[in-house]
């Protein structure tokens, strides 16, 4: 992901991914793959609802074609997107996208179609 908070310590094996507010025990497998976590190891307290399946609801629904698009808003790759709306995990992806003001990928299909959301 984007923002994914990775130590460069090498005994530092938690991340933590802003754009998903998501916590993961880091794969050492030299990429960015972490196993996501729902329960701080060391306390047990439950870790905020991760957004990544509603993040990618999100994209998916403006017309990117996944995470590493290019064009992908600069919100989007924060975790302003979420910040800025604190009931998201209730929202429906097409209030989420009305509330930040997010307008569709233009592509050549949606050009010639005049799709909207």
């Amino acid at each position: 992901m984007f923002d994914v908070v990775i130590s460069d310590e090498e005994d530092k094996m938690i991340c933590y991914s802003k754009s998903y507010d998501e916590y993961g025990i880091i794969v050492p497998d030299g990429g960015p793959s972490y196993i996501s976590m729902n329960y701080c190891p060391w306390c047990g307290e439950e870790f905020p609802k991760s957004k990544r399946d509603l993040w990618f609801d999100v994209i998916e629904k403006l017309g990117y074609e996944g995470m590493f698009d290019e064009d992908i808003p600069e919100i989007l790759k924060t975790d302003e997107w979420h910040k800025q709306l604190p009931d998201v995990d209730n929202m429906s992806v097409n209030d989420i996208i009305s509330a930040l003001s997010l307008q569709p990928k233009l592509t050549q299909n949606t050009i010639q179609k005049g799709t909207s959301i």
